[in-house]
């Protein structure tokens, strides 16, 4: 499929006036790169939706938790504070976290104990896409796509109430405890929004001791996982004013965790921090030859340190990163319908102390792609796109005392440019009315990343030494996938297959 996003959940019921009408449960809303609604039951790609009572069932202090029971999503897992989702085994920077539309702008990708900047208890909705998804996202999202939405930017005009939500949380095995607020109101077409949050969990209670290896500690404490309690604070707030054509809005956050990461090296533990500006529009109304236009930027400012004991900072990361992309969906040609759009982003990633594993670098990045549709008759629909992108890294200051190694000849100043097409072809078939028939083929090029060119030192988090290969090239990869699904009757659900070749 060549990308789709939940929108919402809805149902529909008749009038209770009506004699023998039942209330019907209709399928979750989704938009493909623009603003007609679809249903997963329509959508060549794979697509999970956590929304409502489910969501607030399933959310768990991170993010990868709490998808970890959604069907073919795994995670990453260093203790309660760091977890990123796993999708068809895929993980890292094959899978694209996405915070209301643009990325997390963090360094989540760069190791699994490097936990996402996104708050999963302020989200109202969480969508998963399975299989490719660098059509809309980018050469990062080969494996996959997670769309975390918070709403803390309105985009729903105020009808002059005030509302809101207050959970509180407590228990488990990690002793979580955790507050949350969300609200919201407003009158004369401008909305405002606030979430705030205060987590604490403490050493996970495991049965018998942590390590069982031969060169184990003989005092291991009995019972418990060490150094994983962790200490979370956040807030964010947004507003929007609303117009007879759109409405635009902006929104601060703040987030900050303390967490323990689980390694051989005793008592190492990461600090994070994230201050974030995140703008957003919508143009309802047709005009030229497209029917609207949506545009999404983020821009955050982002470090973290891993400290060893009390105080000793091994090494600080800074994270310096701004996102960007504007959807256009054009007038029918034909019996075509889609969307065009374009996307670019900037990284300045550096780290400073010990065990500094990758040098200072800048990433830049744009996309052009295109979204369409074709019906063929009422019972198929033909989805296709394709999708450009460009990359080009500069790297700062290399440190000559580095170890020379086979594969590696990184030097201060070395540039990196790299760019790759991906094209995706799908076909939805509906045999009969609460049967659907899906089926995608997808080529993409993940474009090699900073870390995987230029890494080369220790990692303390991981326990690893680190290291990159200069040469590296696009990554090629192939992916089919088929799903058979229906909506009703007394089974419902969906049977999946997917191949990928790399």
């Amino acid at each position: 499929m060549l990308g789709a996003a939940a929108l919402a959940h809805g149902q529909s019921s008749s009038s209770p006036a009506s004699t023998g009408d039942k209330i019907q449960h209709l399928d979750s809303f989704v938009v493909s790169a623009g603003p007609d609604p679809k249903t997963s039951f329509d959508l060549a790609q794979g697509t999970s939706v956590l929304a409502g009572d489910d969501l607030r069932r399933q959310v768990q202090a991170t993010l990868g938790e709490t998808l970890s029971t959604t069907p073919g999503v795994s995670s990453t897992y260093y203790g309660p504070g760091a977890s990123r989702p796993v999708i068809r085994g895929l993980g890292g920077d094959r899978i694209r976290v996405l915070d209301n539309g643009v990325g997390s702008l963090d360094a989540s990708n760069v190791s699994p104990d490097h936990n996402t900047a996104i708050e999963p208890l302020f989200a109202s909705r969480i969508e998963v896409l399975r299989g490719p998804s660098t059509l809309l996202y980018g050469s990062s999202a080969v494996g996959g796509a997670v769309k975390v939405i918070d709403n803390v930017i309105p985009d729903t005009a105020p009808d002059g109430s005030i509302h809101g939500t207050t959970e509180l949380r407590g228990g488990g095995a990690s002793h979580e405890r955790a507050a949350v607020v969300s609200a919201g109101g407003g009158a004369d077409n401008f909305a405002i929004h606030l979430n705030a949050l205060k987590q604490k969990t403490g050493d996970l209670d495991i049965p018998g001791v942590a390590r069982i290896d031969a060169d184990a500690p003989t005092n291991q404490p009995t019972g418990t996982l060490p150094n994983t309690a962790s200490d979370t604070r956040s807030v964010a707030g947004g507003a929007s004013g609303f117009w007879s054509a759109g409405h635009a809005g902006l929104a601060v956050s703040r987030y900050e965790t303390v967490y323990g990461v689980p390694t051989a090296e005793p008592d190492v533990s990461i600090h994070m921090r994230q201050t974030r500006l995140d703008l957003a529009g919508e143009i309802t109304q047709p005009f030229a030859v497209f029917r609207g236009a949506k545009a999404r930027f983020g821009l955050g400012d982002y470090t973290h340190s891993e400290v060893s004991g009390p105080s000793t900072v091994n090494t600080t990361f800074h994270n310096k990163a701004w996102e960007g992309r504007l959807e256009l969906p054009h007038a029918a040609i034909g019996a075509v319908t889609g969307t065009v759009g374009v996307q670019t982003s900037r990284s300045d990633f550096s780290a400073v102390g010990e065990e500094v594993v990758t040098p200072q670098s800048v990433t830049q990045s744009g996309a052009i792609f295109a979204l369409e549709e074709l019906k063929l008759g009422d019972p198929a629909t033909l989805q296709f796109g394709a999708r450009y992108e460009h990359q080009a890294i500069t790297l700062g200051d290399v440190d000559p005392s580095l170890p020379v190694v086979p594969g590696y000849a990184a030097h201060s100043g070395d540039k990196k440019n790299s760019g790759g097409p991906s094209v995706s072809l799908g076909v939805v078939w509906h045999p009969q009315k609460d049967w659907s028939v899906a089926a995608s083929l997808a080529y993409s090029e993940r474009l090699p990343t900073a870390q995987e060119l230029f890494s080369n030192g220790p990692h303390g988090g991981t326990g690893a030494y680190e290291l990159g290969t200069t040469g590296l090239a696009n990554e090629k990869s192939t992916g089919l996938d088929l799903s058979l699904r229906r909506r009703s009757g007394f089974v419902t659900g969906a049977l999946s297959f997917f191949l990928n070749r790399f």
